[in-house]
């Protein structure tokens, strides 16, 4: 089994990453063709439990898968690390049962693309310095703010936000789950970068988004 595994996805890396990395990088062209390509061989949900859609590898696993990607393509690395170690581990470590259904599970199987949004032009090293807001009114929170640098982002069906709903510091924040047409999100156009082109980074907008 462990083999057959490595070989589907040397034969991903040898058919699809690999011829495409040069074009991806010189063209700003997004690698979806290589994610559908992981998403269609069951490895976007590859170190989560089969029961929630995974597929119940190891985490070292997932490491040397991310290894191999990013030799042949660092842009397919990036955007398979985003979604696989920072979208879906913070749904499957804290997110409620109906979230892990409603989210995790697609995500898992690859039908929909996660995004990590913590960023901010005043906050990225610093992550106690977020000033995105999230404020309760009556049973919705509205959500403020503005994100940089978001790996996926305008690609991705599911965005994991941290906004601040209480005081300073990281323990005043808290992680949502947007969906990329929730109402209020706004994406700007891919940012232009020196490399890593084939993954697409962009700024998000929040404008009273109600969640």
């Amino acid at each position: 089994m462990e083999a057959a595994f490595w070989q589907r996805l040397d034969e991903i890396i040898t058919k699809t990453v690999r011829p495409m990395a040069a074009r991806c990088d010189e063209e700003s062209l997004f690698c979806g063709e290589s994610v559908q390509a992981l998403a269609d061989a069951g490895f976007m949900g590859l170190p989560y439990p089969p029961e929630l859609g995974g597929r119940g590898s190891s985490y070292e696993s997932y490491v040397r898968c991310v290894e191999r990607l990013s030799k042949a393509c660092p842009s397919v690395g990036v955007t398979y690390a985003t979604h696989v170690g920072l979208a879906c581990h913070p749904l499957h470590a804290f997110g409620s049962p109906m979230q892990k259904e409603s989210f995790l599970r697609p995500m898992l199987r690859g039908d929909k693309l996660g995004a990590f949004a913590l960023t901010e032009p005043e906050a990225g090293s610093d992550v106690g310095g977020i000033a995105t807001t999230a404020e309760l009114d009556g049973g919705f929170y509205i959500i403020n703010g503005h994100k940089i640098f978001i790996t996926n982002a305008g690609r991705a069906d599911i965005y994991i936000l941290f906004a601040r709903t209480g005081g300073q510091g990281t323990e005043g924040l808290s992680a949502f789950a947007v969906c990329s047409n929730d109402a209020g999100l706004l994406i700007s156009a891919p940012q232009r970068k020196m490399g890593i082109r084939g993954a697409q980074t962009c700024e998000l907008f929040f404008r009273n988004l109600c969640i």
